[in-house]
């Protein structure tokens, strides 16, 4: 806690408070819009383009936990993530034709789940209680409310849209639940604690469960508990033991004091407990010898200087004391003589003004000391004019304002009477612990009298007089008045509650499971006081679940919800972004872990950072789930046209139009997690002590212990498990740039009071947070805010699609501030608008910036402004010059916060250009359901020829499941393949004639010795331009489905072939591999191949075609990654002598026996080498799953190659010594554009030895996302593979050689790819490297040889 007076003093500070509301601009969004714009998210609902969203759901399964923690699809096996919303009250039960509405609605949204929450508190139209029977009977669900809800999920379900459902959040059971003395709870109880032990409560909340989801949805045709719909089950909301006890009396019985515990229910927890102690200890005596601490005598010595205030000063106020109104509170005070209870002095304080806020009047006494674990008794006599309530705390003097473990509420009355309170140091402070009596609370005009204030070490008590465990009388001590007793009591007190607590949620969890054969995940509940324990108790479920609020409102004297008297703090969270730890460090290894309720408070005036700020965090963190809190509180507010509530997302055009771009962010995973997990066992015995001695929160504890927040900020973090012993968790972070791991996110909190979230990653880059006075570089873009601007607001920039930034066309620029409803009215401290809300239409502070926009790739660039739906509504001007293009852009001015930025046309021919350090690279898009299909050609104006690495990426129902590079080749009159085709695996031909006149081509197909089987002249020339694609078996006329052999294609004009091997994998999904058709120099004696591999999940196939007139014989010579010479598994000869025209075909198979290694030729007698295709195979089982091409090469001292790194995606070499005597030094080198420094590596290679690895392995900290040329070289000759290696979602293993085998030569510069495709799961990647600039076209053609216009980046 800290004084308020310093927040006040921040806040005039901040302009946004005193900012005149002209030049504001309107813009409201249509509550109901689903036009199908480019902000749309509602392609993040499904799994590829063109999927019908309502079979999604029952296409991908239920959602699992997978083996490492995570949420997945059982049928796809894909991960799951969840961007969602609340719906509460009556918006759970809309009619038919809303519920339509507000579904599609929600598709755009990019929300892929909806939690119902709030349905158990009334009777229609806000809950589902019958009104027949409700509020005496909450045993009857109504008939029209369940039909309304059904619909509701039909309607969500047909978008893709999954549900999660609460059970019990706000339940009042009544007298005819067969319940007792259920009035004497309040209504915001909501029997909190007591329906976990109490069996009749458990019973009727497992009849509701019951009824409400072991019935048939008519509409969907299937019960809630087996409907792959509901993705989870929630079983309470904000409710554990550990969290009542945080309120004196919510399980705890209170004599003669209302809104506690009913006696008869506190009773029959009293019960067990001393039942568990009694199973525990046996008898009192080892109770009391495992509870006594055996501590000595504490220091009894009073600490408190004048604590009879009996010492006054000039003002007849007392010595060594403070006294302060805060925040317009006025207080009176001075010592009174003759008026303390025994007739000496007192201090007297009169409440003059009250705000009713309990810390805006203080007593104060500081520079005191505490000691971590010590005990301690604070003890005073009081009296007041009116009853009223006092609250007493020992705490830090200065900011942070921590509490020391003490803060105890107590009830004044007219009498004089003493107050003691006791409690275990949390921290450790030799100067500034202060002693603090909070008067705010008292009514306005009230005097309150204190003396014979005490401070001093005390003793623990182990049983208080009169409680026998016997007889069962051990008492279960209050939360405030855990000082009071052993370490030892309160240990055992709160593993009794665990206990509970664990058998409640397990209990209901068996029950959904086992008896109503629930299908979906099954949760317990999310602790907002951020417990620990509670995730140790909810890790014994399916997932773990947490909530967080930023400037939540509170009532500091009227009743809480009441519409007038709550406040605000109205402060910026991107300035302690880092307590987003409070919810890291609630995730629990091993478990998915969601968070079901997020916002920060409407009319908070830096609210617009939520979405955004809890969507990075997510993202970096790699939850399961974020839900906003809440889209809407009734069906009227589905279309409410301003904002009308402190949550809901309806109404507010800020964060309503921010859920698309948050959305993008989690779901569409435009940030990628942080590289590194820490782990943080716990031990629950620790975090009981912390939680008894005040330390409540994980983030509490864990900064109590060194652990500081920020880590969260740099690395992924998971506690448990909770067996134990925590270990040493000192992990300071000073930086005052915190940068994640993997430098995506960078949290600038270089001025403490005007932070900043930097966000650098390969799909969206920008800031949120102070940026006023900032000039924000992010290398292909540049913005600076100008004068007018406000200080606080966010500009980001980020893929419309599903790919990188630098891949993409079109990107979305948002530009973000503060709004307000027209009319709306601050106080004067600016902390509420109390019943001022405004009214239509909602006002958008302005912001003007300077942007200047460098885009790689980018040939033409325009700027529209977007209206609230997302439509283009005009064109903004660029201006280009030297420095790129250009823009000063005043939201206010166009009267929206967000832009589309078009980068390029469709074209067919394209520029390209690549230098050292600058690697060409060109992206067709991708998107949409139309498939082109055609060829390119590269053809160099100026510089050297590049080297060219074009990828194919095919994506099957939206998974990756091919990668293959495709040879960019020069066109030549002959071609020869070897080939396997067989049963699952087809060759496909691509045939292109570049030239100007058409090519006559005659195929001829030979077996394994040479035969000619099949040979004939295509029946008509290949055209001018034109390409052509079949099966092999489509022209082939032998019927053998197995056949190794070669293809002969002779043409009398020079043409480009390309043949791929087409197979499908156990998901029935296509896969390609490139066959190649290069050989190696004649001079070389000697050939490598770095990579040979078998065993139960690998097999190596090669293929040796000789085409020369004379016999080749080989030496097939295979070692270990050490060197060491080896036969292989499988029935390998030891020379190879190929005859003529034949193709040599030799297996490593699949079997138990293992073989890792590398493959060394050796040419004993010919001119030549063969035409070698070497394909490495991964099996599961006996299905095939994917292949990759591997090239042969011989040694050399230097390679140049793309290194392109994603997330998920690694660029791997194998590094191969052929020296059998000789180390060797080998360095790698990364060549960065501009002025970047080249960062290079040296590897050392023992002779003989086979290294391969990652590049992210040598390399520190690289990018997530970097494309750049890659230099290998040595001053020996040395052997080397490249590939490229993706996991997909499913987590298959895909590869593809980055290297080709040597080219042959052709008549022109230009070389050709033979295989283009664009759209319906295609997409081609373009890399161009040259160790020198260079430039040329690259052109599209279709297959007749006409232009093809492909959108390119």
């Amino acid at each position: 806690m800290k004084p308020l007076g310093s927040l006040v003093l921040f806040l005039a500070c901040v302009s946004p408070l005193q900012a005149q509301r002209d030049g504001w601009y309107e813009f409201e969004v249509p509550g109901f819009d689903a036009a199908p714009t480019v902000v749309d998210a509602s392609h993040l609902l499904v799994d590829f383009p063109g999927q019908d969203p309502a079979s999604v759901i029952d296409a991908r399964g239920r959602v699992v936990v997978g083996g490492n923690g995570h949420l997945y699809f059982s049928k796809t096996h894909r991960r799951a993530r969840f961007w969602g919303v609340n719906f509460t009250f009556s918006a759970n039960f809309p009619s038919h034709d809303i519920a339509e509405k507000v579904a599609a609605r929600l598709a755009k949204l990019g929300v892929n789940v909806v939690r119902f929450h709030h349905m158990d508190y009334f009777a229609p139209p806000d809950g589902i209680w019958d009104p027949q029977f409700f509020p005496r009977d909450t045993q009857h669900l109504d008939t029209t409310q369940l039909d309304r809800w059904d619909y509701l999920v039909h309607q969500l379900k047909r978008h893709g849209i999954y549900v999660n459902v609460n059970l019990k959040v706000a339940r009042h059971f009544g007298p005819d639940d067969r319940l007792e003395d259920t009035h004497l709870f309040t209504d915001n109880y909501f029997f909190r604690g007591v329906s976990h032990w109490n069996g009749r409560m458990i019973e009727l909340q497992e009849d509701y469960a019951r009824k409400l989801l072991d019935r048939k949805n008519p509409y969907t045709g299937l019960k809630y508990t087996e409907d792959p719909v509901v993705f989870c089950v929630e079983i309470a909301n904000e409710d554990s033991l550990f969290g009542s006890l945080l309120t004196d009396g919510e399980i705890n019985y209170i004599p003669d004091r209302t809104g506690v515990l009913p006696a008869r229910y506190s009773s029959e927890l009293d019960q067990l407990w001393n039942d568990w102690l009694r199973r525990r200890y046996g008898d009192e005596t080892a109770l009391r010898n495992a509870w006594d601490p055996e501590v000595a005598s504490p220091d009894a010595t009073n600490k408190v200087r004048n604590g009879e205030f009996d010492i006054r000063d000039s003002q007849n106020r007392p010595t060594d004391w403070s006294a302060q109104g805060l925040e317009g509170a006025q207080i009176l005070w001075r010592v009174e003589g003759g008026s303390g209870p025994d007739g000496g002095y007192a201090v007297w304080i009169n409440v003059a003004k009250s705000t009713g806020v309990n810390w805006h009047v203080q007593l104060i006494q500081g520079r005191h000391s505490v000691e971590e674990g010590r005990r301690y008794e604070v003890g005073f006599w009081a009296k007041a004019s009116h009853p009223g309530q006092v609250t007493l705390d020992v705490m830090e003097g200065r900011e942070p304002w921590r509490n020391y473990g003490l803060s105890k509420t107590f009830d004044v009355t007219t009498e004089w009477r003493q107050y003691r309170a006791v409690f275990v140091a949390n921290t450790s402070d030799p100067e500034y612990a202060r002693i603090t009596f909070e008067l705010g609370a008292l009514p306005e005009n009230t005097s309150i009298w204190i003396d014979k204030v005490e401070f001093r070490e005390t003793a623990p008590i182990v049983l208080d007089k009169g409680e026998s465990l016997a007889k069962g009388t051990i008492l279960r001590p209050l939360r405030s008045d855990f000082g009071r007793y052993s370490d030892a009591r309160n240990r055992d007190l709160l593993q009794f509650y665990y206990e509970v607590d664990s058998a409640y949620f397990t209990g209901m969890r068996r029950f959904l499971k086992n008896e109503l054969r629930l299908k979906a995940l099954v949760t317990g509940t999310a602790p907002w006081w951020a417990f620990q324990g509670d995730s140790a108790v909810q890790a014994q479920l399916d997932f773990v679940d947490g909530h967080y609020y930023w400037d939540h409102p509170w009532w500091p004297s009227v009743e809480a919800w009441s519409p007038t008297g709550w406040v605000i703090s109205n402060t910026p969270q991107v300035n302690a972004v880092d307590h987003l730890s409070r919810l890291a460090f609630l995730a629990v290894r091993g478990k998915p872990f969601t968070v079901s309720e997020y916002n920060q408070s409407f009319p908070n005036r830096y609210a617009l950072e939520a979405p955004l700020l809890i969507a990075a965090v997510a993202a970096l963190q790699d939850w399961d789930a974020v839900y906003m809190f809440d889209y809407a509180g009734s069906c009227e507010a589905f279309d409410d046209p301003y904002t009308t509530s402190f949550f809901s997302l309806a109404g507010n055009p800020i964060k309503t139009s921010q859920m698309p771009i948050a959305s993008r962010i989690f779901l569409g995973r435009q940030i990628d997690p942080a590289r590194e997990l820490i782990s943080l066992p716990l031990a629950l015995h620790d975090l009981f002590d912390a939680y008894a001695r005040g330390l409540v929160a994980g983030d509490d504890f864990l900064a109590a212990r060194g652990f500081d927040r920020a880590n969260a900020l740099i690395h992924r973090v998971r506690i448990g498990p909770f067996s134990g012993p925590t270990p040493n968790l000192e992990s300071p972070v000073t930086a005052e740039r915190v940068t994640a791991d993997h430098g995506q996110l960078v949290w600038d909190r270089t001025d403490p009071d005007g932070t900043f979230l930097e966000i650098r990653a390969p799909g969206i880059e920008g800031a949120v947070g102070f940026l006023r006075k900032r000039d924000l570089d992010f290398g292909s873009w540049q913005v600076s805010l100008q004068e007018g601007s406000p200080d606080h607001c966010a500009v980001l920039l980020q893929s419309a699609g599903p790919h990188p930034l630098r891949e993409s066309s079109p990107l979305l620029l948002s530009i973000w501030s503060e709004h307000e409803n027209s009319g709306m009215r601050w106080n004067s401290t600016g902390t509420s608008v109390d019943k001022q809300w405004g009214e239509d239409p909602p006002i958008v502070r302005p912001v003007r910036a300077r942007l200047t926009f460098r885009l790689p790739g980018a040939e033409t660039l325009r700027l529209y402004a977007l209206d609230p739906t997302g439509e283009r509504k005009s064109e903004v001007a660029l201006e280009r010059n030297s420095e790129g293009w250009q823009v000063v852009l005043d939201t206010g001015e166009q009267e929206t916060p967000w832009f589309e930025l078009m980068i390029n046309e469709p074209a067919a021919e394209v520029p390209y250009s690549a230098s050292a350090g600058d690697l060409g690279q060109r992206y067709s898009q991708g998107e949409g359901e139309e498939l082109q299909v055609g060829w390119a050609a590269v053809q160099p104006d100026s510089g050297d020829e590049a080297a060219w690495t074009p990828l194919l990426e095919y994506f099957s129902k939206g998974m990756l499941t091919s990668l293959v590079r495709i040879p960019a080749v020069k066109p030549s009159g002959e071609w020869r393949f070897p080939f396997r085709q067989s049963p699952g695996l087809r060759c496909a031909l691509a045939l292109v004639n570049p030239g100007a006149v058409p090519a006559h081509l005659t195929m001829s197909v030979f077996s394994a010795d040479g035969s000619l089987l099949q040979q004939s002249t295509l029946d008509t020339p290949l055209g001018a331009g034109e390409r052509r694609q079949f099966f092999l078996d489509e022209w082939l006329t032998d019927p053998r489905e197995e056949l190794v052999g070669s293809l002969l294609i002779q043409a009398d004009q020079p043409v480009a072939v390309q043949i791929l091997r087409a197979g499908i994998n156990l998901q029935g999904e296509y896969f390609l591999t490139p066959v190649t058709a290069g050989s190696q120099p004649a001079e070389e004696a000697t050939m490598f191949l770095p990579q040979v591999t078998a065993g139960p999940t690998y097999s190596t196939e090669l293929f040796l075609l000789n085409p020369t007139g004379g016999t080749l014989d080989l030496r097939p010579v295979f070692f270990t990654v050490d060197g060491e010479q080896i036969h292989p598994p499988g029935d390998i000869p030891e020379e190879l002598s190929i005859a003529p025209g034949h193709t040599a075909f030799v297996s490593l198979p699949r079997g138990e026996e293992e073989f890792y290694g590398y493959l060394r030729l050796d040419r004993i007698s010919g001119e030549t080498w063969p035409v070698l295709s070497v394909v490495i195979s991964q099996w599961q089982g006996d299905n095939l799953i994917s292949e990759v091409g591997i090239p042969a090469s011989t040694t050399t001292t230097e390679v140049r190659l793309p290194a392109l790194e994603r997330d998920l995606q690694w660029t791997a070499v194998a590094l191969l010594n052929p020296s059998p005597v000789d180390p060797l030094e080998i360095e790698i080198s990364l060549e960065f554009p501009g002025d970047q420094v080249e960062r290079t590596v040296t590897v050392e290679v023992d002779p003989g030895e086979r290294q391969a690895f990652f590049l992210r392995e040598v390399f520190d900290d690289l990018p997530s996302y970097l494309n750049v040329p890659c230099v290998v070289r040595a001053s020996a000759p040395f052997g080397l593979l490249a590939l490229l290696g993706n996991f997909n979602q499913r987590g298959d293993f895909l590869l593809t050689a980055l290297l080709d085998d040597a080219q042959r030569e052709g008549p022109t510069d230009m070389r050709v790819i033979p295989v283009v495709l664009n759209g319906a799961g295609y997409r081609m990647l373009f890399y161009a490297d040259a160790p020198e600039e260079t430039s040329g076209v690259l052109s599209f053609r279709d297959g007749t040889g006409q232009t093809l216009p492909v959108l390119v980046r």
